[in-house]
């Protein structure tokens, strides 16, 4: 490492423990935490990612349920899928066939969070698949020109007027629909193309903490969401009051 003439330096770093926990944002790490004789301060100018947790049962035993109910041959739109969710860190794939002429794959991929995976982990099923086009050198066939994309994230942002049960705060039943909303939103994600204003209905009637609510708006309406091809439904802006 080799300072400037202002006395600064820039230098890569890596998390000590694995998982998302590393990925912090921009200004977040301030603090050292062993002292360094000399080194007065330290800040990261960017946001970092590419952390990701370790596989879960649940996610384990998705994608042996995929593998075995949706088997692959020969490059078809199950071969894609299976090679995405081979890669760590994945959590979903769709496939576009076609999308741009003859021998034109577009494959979107989810993280394991359900969410636009970083762009790291893109580039690792870029890689993995077919790290230059239609030469066969990945897993995808001669002749396939493959690009691989992240996920739209389409915000889903819900507002009410909430009936409190006895006892009951607002900070509570907030967090509780927050938290069974992005449950829902996450089932969703690449597996149904329309995120239901009934479903929220649901949720908030199945709120341990209220008694009634009125006055549902998500996004902008009182009708469903539609979600496209390469786009994932997550959680937006929750406002409610009593």
């Amino acid at each position: 490492m080799t300072l400037d003439a202002q006395g600064q330096a820039v230098v890569k770093v890596e998390a000590v423990d694995p998982g998302t926990i590393g990925n912090v944002p921009a200004g977040a790490i301030v603090i050292l935490v062993t002292p360094v004789p000399g080194i007065t301060g330290v800040s990261n100018e960017v946001g970092l990612s590419g952390g990701v947790n370790v596989e879960s049962d649940e996610s384990l035993l998705e994608r042996y349920l995929l593998k075995v109910r949706s088997p692959g041959t020969s490059g078809n739109k199950a071969d894609y899928v299976q090679w995405a969710m081979q890669v760590e860190g994945v959590g979903g794939a769709q496939v576009q066939p076609l999308w741009n002429g003859p021998g034109t794959v577009k494959l979107f991929v989810l993280g394991s969070d359900k969410r636009a995976p970083s762009q790291t982990i893109v580039k690792a099923v870029q890689d993995y698949i077919a790290p230059n086009a239609g030469t066969g050198e990945g897993k995808a066939p001669i002749g396939a020109s493959v690009t691989v994309e992240a996920a739209t994230e389409v915000p889903i942002n819900v507002s009410a007027r909430l009936t409190l049960k006895a006892g009951a705060t607002l900070e509570q039943a907030a967090l509780s629909f927050q938290s069974e909303l992005e449950e829902y939103l996450k089932k969703l994600a690449f597996t149904d193309s329309v995120v239901r204003y009934s479903q929220v209905t649901g949720l908030l009637l199945d709120n341990p903490y209220l008694l009634d609510f009125d006055s549902l708006v998500m996004n902008g309406g009182s009708i469903n969401v539609p979600i496209q091809l390469g786009q994932v439904a997550v959680k937006g802006t929750v406002n409610v009051n009593g």
